[in-house]
């Protein structure tokens, strides 16, 4: 079994994609919330993962960053579907109000001739607290978190005997759960900021825990191995350091911390990054004529790009240059205070900034 973090950023992030992931094993695919939009089908095509092959998806609650990729998902199906290339049916499990919402608002915005695929390619399906399902070849069984803001469940899937993943969704863990979350071999926690933080980001306001609670809690329930998500994104290039490094002073399990499109093999607890359809259709990686065509034009994209950047950074300077001209040649006549020198110096101000970024990020 793998886990693969289509996103990992809470409900408003520019850096990353929204919570959302896909457990996987041989071929078979349930995809757990959706993120805010289009933007789920992009990280499904970036992780190797076609999204005609998602036959199982769950949505914890209403939430517009977990709910409404999965109307993508329902959109796309039933217009394959109406036109003959959608064979089978998906099922999308959540609690009564989230099955609600998700058939009428596809109903409001899909065609008729689209929409008459909920029901018959689509199945919506409405989940109780403690209800038990067979998704992907495992026994899951959904829960109620008993949140105070919109009604969410979660779940917990066996692996092996003695052996389930769970999500608590995207609130911190409730006592209420401790039956079902206890001993959890792993354990999936939403983790707003880090602890030290906590001022800055107000995670409590939210709902949300740091990455200290989260730790500290998963000590005290025997739990193996952690995987943090649903978090702030100011600063995603040190996150998984400086996440790891609180967690581990409260956690002695294995602390888990994935960027998005990131894979966990559940079995080892390894990082796996492959492309899982590439690996799939090409076991022996051997490069195809396909391959090398999108290599091809990837690279003359890339070169694009670079020349695009050089011709802006070229003009840039000499923009800068030219200001810094007039300014000296108005210095020399004696009106540094007139009107054209002060906007001069405000222009020259903003381009010396943008050169300077360009420093700041080794780009000169």
């Amino acid at each position: 079994m793998k886990l693969t973090m289509l996103g990992t950023g809470r409900a408003v992030v520019t850096e990353c994609y929204n919570t959302c992931f896909v457990l996987h094993e041989e071929g078979r695919y349930f995809l757990v919330d959706g993120g805010g939009g289009i933007g789920l089908l992009s990280r499904l095509k970036s992780a190797g993962i076609k999204w005609n092959r998602i036959r199982d998806m769950f949505v914890t609650h209403r939430h517009m960053d977990h709910i409404m990729g999965i109307l993508w998902m329902i959109r796309m199906i039933c217009q394959a579907s109406k036109r003959g290339e959608y064979e089978g049916e998906a099922r999308i499990y959540g609690h009564e109000e989230v099955i609600q919402i998700l058939r009428e608002v596809s109903c409001m915005l899909l065609s008729e001739k689209e929409s008459r695929f909920i029901g018959k390619s689509v199945k919506l399906i409405p989940v109780t607290d403690r209800e038990e399902r067979e998704i992907i070849g495992h026994r899951v069984c959904f829960f109620d978190i008993h949140s105070t803001k919109a009604r969410q469940f979660g779940f917990t899937m066996d692996l092996r005997e003695n052996d389930r993943l769970t999500c608590c969704g995207d609130e911190p863990y409730n006592d209420s759960e401790k039956e079902i979350v206890q001993g959890s071999r792993w354990l999936l926690h939403e983790s707003f900021c880090l602890g030290q933080d906590a001022d800055r980001f107000h995670p409590y306001e939210k709902h949300h825990s740091t990455v200290k609670d989260a730790c500290e809690q998963a000590e005290k329930l025997g739990i193996r191995n952690l995987v943090l998500y649903h978090t702030e994104d100011t600063d995603m290039t040190n996150r998984k350091q400086r996440y790891t490094e609180e967690g581990t002073l409260y956690f002695s399990g294995n602390l888990y911390v994935p960027d998005d499109i990131e894979t966990i093999c559940l079995d080892t607890g390894n990082f796996d990054t492959d492309n899982l359809e590439k690996v799939e259709s090409n076991p022996d990686g051997i490069r195809t004529e396909e391959n090398r065509e999108d290599d091809a034009a990837m690279g003359e994209r890339e070169q694009q790009r670079l020349e695009a950047f050089e011709k802006m950074l070229k003009n840039i300077q000499k923009e800068h240059d030219s200001i810094q001209r007039q300014m000296e040649e108005l210095k020399d006549k004696g009106k540094t205070k007139s009107a054209t020198y002060r906007q001069l110096m405000g222009r020259k101000m903003t381009y010396q900034s943008m050169i300077s970024m360009y420093e700041v990020y080794g780009l000169l």
